[in-house]
């Protein structure tokens, strides 16, 4: 199972950077389309759109590697009145129910991205099709899953969080 967990916290990590690299297309884009309008009055067509789809990505993407991290918001709270064994237990529940849950979401992505490979639906402007997107949802979903189903059955050592950190 730790070899399993290793293998989800890589592949989580590896997303987040690729979510990393999209954040710095975002801006490039959005650089792009604020000069060319104030510059030369030609603003980059679609780049609303582009930022739109994009963004979908990076939060996919960088969503297990904030669980990898323990980064989520976390309300402190009657589990942590319960002693360690039970905190355990716990916490093996939530995570069991994390796992359901974007797996259920990934499925569904999934579903959609079928359906809207059937409809041939594309964006308004640039003409992108959507049911890219979706799959890399679903796939970013699926990691996220797998995550929680790591940390249901091999557990992270808990330590204390520096709340004031920032780091990738």
């Amino acid at each position: 199972m730790l070899l399993f967990k290793e293998y989800v916290y890589k592949l989580s990590a590896s997303l987040n950077l690729i979510g990393l690299s999209l954040t710095l297309v975002m801006v490039a884009t959005v650089v792009v389309d604020i000069f060319g309008r104030a510059l030369f009055n030609i603003p980059l067509q679609g780049s609303y759109e582009l930022v739109e789809c994009i963004m979908g990505l990076v939060i996919v993407f960088a969503i297990g590697y904030t669980q990898v991290r323990n980064s989520h918001i976390n309300v402190p709270g009657v589990i942590e009145l319960l002693p360690q064994s039970g905190q355990r237990t716990a916490n093996a529940v939530v995570n069991l129910i994390g796992f359901v849950t974007y797996s259920l979401f990934a499925w569904q992505a999934f579903i959609k991205a079928g359906t809207e490979i059937k409809a041939q639906t594309v964006s308004a402007v640039l003409a992108i099709p959507k049911y890219p997107f979706l799959y890399a949802c679903a796939f970013g979903f699926g990691v996220l899953a797998l995550v929680y189903l790591a940390q249901a059955f091999a557990p992270d050592e808990v330590e204390e969080s520096d709340e004031t950190e920032i780091g990738v």
